[in-house]
């Protein structure tokens, strides 16, 4: 049941943002998160999901497309957080 909420907030959120702007799409929003994610989650989950994003299927080739995609949602996952840390003057732990 709970996908259905989440599934549900998605779809408002998108509704949202489209009214605000008719490119914007969700997922292209979460994208530098999930690409983070996946870049140092150590879990054997997320590592079997890294390798179904940037090999294909069929070739079982590495998509290099795909891996530019991944590294620039880090980038620019690294890049806002960064930029939101030090305009609230925080510190984070090494």
């Amino acid at each position: 049941p709970w996908f259905f909420y989440i599934l549900r907030t998605f779809t408002v959120l998108e509704g949202v943002g489209l009214a605000w702007d008719e490119n914007f799409s969700i997922t292209s929003e979460c994208y530098p998160y999930l690409a983070r994610r996946l870049f140092t989650d150590n879990s054997p989950r997320a590592q079997q999901a890294l390798r179904d994003m940037l090999y294909s299927k069929e070739t079982q080739r590495l998509n290099f497309e795909r891996l530019g995609e991944l590294v620039d949602g880090f980038q620019t996952y690294t890049a806002s957080t960064t930029a939101t840390v030090e305009a609230e003057g925080l510190e984070i732990a090494a």
